[in-house]
């Protein structure tokens, strides 16, 4: 099988390349987007699957439950209602191998896809720095799967609590005081509000500690940080800054010089690292840390007709010279980048585009419609208003990748099912 291009992965980055280079190509050329999965992973909702709250309900079985059901649709998109009517092929497939020099990718059913051009867009998986245990013992939350085992082992916990009469304290300890963690962790309060009412008001059920090894989010202005600070000690979340896990075990994590934090639940949101895939793609330059060296137009070093973005691409911002982000609104600007050049040189038109980072906004929801938004140098919005916001990107990326009133019923879909999962 013969495509023009091939997009390797259907996260942010990679529907954007998809869509921008059939935009722009005519019908005379082709699109393929391979991917494992069936669906897109909306990743910015992850957290409100394994945050959860079905006790309350009367139910305990997510994937049966019609609210667990309606939650894991709004947070994963299949790919058949993204490319719907798009002119754009999708494969559902593992990748086994990848040939630059030959241009073939071989898939796991044994078929071959060979390409004019290829974007990679695989995204990240956990980076565990070698720590032991983190494997064994640590929840990841990088997936569905993630999320509903997270999802289970709270509803385990309670049951186990419940038999002893809540005698103590779930503790749940979040390894990684970043963006991810924090919004876990805040979302986790409400579920264990839950908790709280079954357990009385005069007892305090569950305990949720973030562990950071440094300080937090040293990446935001001072002023932002304390806000974020405030809205924590709020929710009764308790942070410990300068902590450098060095072991975890399953009932612990070993901090520092042996101090130890007692766990119930472990859940590891410490950090990503490109996907190991890339590491095995002969012929690809990869940085330190695995990810492909790229140039100002996103293709790779030595192979003009690979692009790579988001996670695995490893672009120094020249102001910076630093690494930009592994953030999802930057691999998505990637993406359009990627699928323009592609465009262009396909149809001969030599007028590519150089990529110019920006990142400089970003939200961080910290639960119950609650977030703080930075929207640029001088402008952030905290509260209520910085909620609307997120939603309101939300919005904006639907309308990117689905059709007009899809999104928005998708969009009215997750706003009714996220406040109640707040309640």
């Amino acid at each position: 099988m013969h495509k023009n291009v091939v997009v390797i992965g259907g996260g942010f980055g990679g529907i954007q390349a998809a869509k921008t280079a059939r935009k722009k190509l005519g019908s005379g050329f082709s699109v393929a987007v391979i991917d494992r999965s069936p669906e897109h992973l909306f990743y910015p909702s992850l957290y409100e699957i394994a945050s959860a709250s079905l006790v309350d309900r009367g139910e305990t079985d997510f994937d049966k439950s019609l609210y667990g059901v309606k939650l894991r649709s709004s947070v994963s998109i299949s790919f058949s209602q993204i490319f719907f009517g798009t002119g754009i092929d999708f494969l559902q497939a593992q990748v086994k191998n990848l040939n630059i020099e030959k241009r073939e990718i071989s898939l796991g059913s044994g078929e071959v896809v060979t390409y004019d051009y290829l974007v990679l867009a695989l995204g990240a998986e956990r980076a565990t720095f070698g720590i032991p245990g983190v494997e064994e013992y640590a929840y990841g939350f990088h997936s569905i799967n993630d999320a509903l085992l997270i999802h289970r082992r709270m509803h385990q916990l309670h049951e186990a609590a419940k038999k002893s009469g809540f005698s103590k304290p779930i503790k749940i300890v979040i390894g990684g005081a970043g963006f991810s963690g924090i919004e876990l962790a805040a979302e986790m309060v409400c579920c264990s509000k839950v908790f709280g009412r079954m357990c009385g008001a005069d007892k305090i059920c569950t305990e949720i500690t973030l562990v950071e090894a440094g300080k937090m989010l040293t990446t935001i202005s001072n002023r932002e940080r304390q806000i974020v600070r405030q809205r924590l000690r709020e929710l009764k979340i308790k942070v410990l800054e300068d902590r450098r896990i060095k072991k975890i075990t399953a009932t612990s994590l070993i901090v520092n010089e042996g101090e130890e934090i007692e766990a119930d639940l472990i859940i590891w949101t410490a950090g990503v690292k490109a996907s190991t895939f890339v590491s095995n793609i002969i012929g690809l330059h990869t940085d330190d840390r695995q990810r492909i060296i790229v140039d100002k137009y996103l293709q790779a070093k030595d192979a003009p007709r690979v692009y790579a973005i988001g996670d695995n691409a490893g672009f120094i911002d020249p102001k910076t010279q630093k690494t930009v982000p592994g953030l999802a609104y930057v691999a998505s600007q990637q993406g359009k980048i990627a699928g323009y050049n592609i465009a262009s040189a396909l149809t001969k038109a030599d007028l590519k585009k150089q990529y110019i980072p920006e990142y400089d906004a970003w939200v961080l929801p910290v639960g119950a419609k609650y977030a703080v938004a930075h929207l640029g140098r001088y402008l952030s919005v905290a509260g209520f208003f910085g909620w609307v916001i997120r939603m309101l990107i939300d919005l904006r990326y639907f309308v990117t990748i689905l059709p007009f009133f899809a999104a928005v019923k998708l969009f009215y879909q997750d706003i009714q099912l996220f406040i109640k999962n707040d309640k």
